[in-house]
């Protein structure tokens, strides 16, 4: 006798019917669904990164002015004025002692000669710094990345006219502090367990980093950096690959000159949306 054959009854069809009903469209809301889900997910992590590097913005900014300030207030005053030493080093001291971040407070003569400062040491030459020469050919500030004459690490350093009673430019306000110093200002600001920020001067110098441990005894050069060269990092979150791990970074640029580099690694980034796919 031959084998039955399979036909589809009128039942088979209907459930066939039935799930071809039910399934395509809830596939298609599923689909549709997880899809708009990770849209929302990946903007909102975005916007977390980007509203951490405004924060750490914000931070930076309002730590470079408070030093701006005081440089300026100091300068102003009529003993600083003077370009005398002995009427300088007091209030260099003063100042030195008041803000713990500053490694060096120190006055420069117009020809670049060391007049007053407030550690006592040996009065130095300062000619040949980008940010004596700054201020001496008519700007308001100066900012440089530096080796420290004076204690021979990497040293960020700002400076501000002095002037008298006229107007007149009579010397330079400066001060230094160390790297290692300038970056515990911005190790606070955590990016979960892997994120940190780097900041960077004009020229892709390390000005300070979210992880302290990191800052050498030499400056280092960030210039060939993979995130600075990514297109749109300076628009939106963008993820490069590094000794093979993903790292997502964003970069914002500061009123100063300065680079403001906030990275975290990806899986940590974007665990939440690893974990809804």
């Amino acid at each position: 006798m031959g084998k039955a054959r399979f036909s589809l009854n009128i039942f088979h069809k209907l459930c066939l019917t039935l799930l071809v009903v039910t399934l395509v469209p809830l596939v298609s809301l599923w689909y549709v669904g997880s899809k708009e889900a990770q849209e929302v997910l990946t903007y909102n992590i975005s916007q977390n990164l980007v509203g951490t590097t405004n924060t750490v913005a914000a931070s930076i900014g309002g730590w470079d002015d408070t030093n701006l300030r005081v440089l300026r207030q100091v300068a102003r005053l009529d003993d600083v004025r003077s370009m005398k030493a002995e009427r300088q080093n007091p209030i260099l001291k003063t100042v030195g002692a008041s803000y713990e971040w500053l490694s060096l407070v120190y006055t420069i003569a117009p020809d670049g000669a060391n007049i007053g400062r407030n550690d006592d040491k040996p009065q130095l030459q300062y000619a040949d710094r980008s940010y004596f020469k700054a201020v001496m050919a008519g700007k308001e500030n100066g900012r440089q990345v530096i080796i420290s004459k004076t204690s021979g690490k990497p040293a960020l350093a700002l400076s501000g006219p002095i002037r008298d009673d006229s107007g007149q430019l009579v010397g330079v306000m400066a001060m230094t502090m160390n790297l290692d110093v300038v970056s515990k200002i911005i190790a606070n600001t955590r990016i979960g367990s892997t994120g940190h920020a780097i900041l960077l001067d004009a020229e892709n110098k390390v000005i300070a980093h979210g992880q302290p441990e990191r800052v050498k005894n030499v400056l280092q050069d960030l210039s060939s950096h993979p995130a600075l060269a990514l297109d749109g990092v300076t628009e939106r979150p963008t993820v490069y690959n590094a000794d093979g791990k993903q790292v997502v970074a964003f970069v914002r640029k500061l009123p100063q000159g300065w680079t403001l580099l906030v990275e975290q690694d990806y899986d940590e980034a974007y665990a939440a949306l690893r974990a809804m796919e």
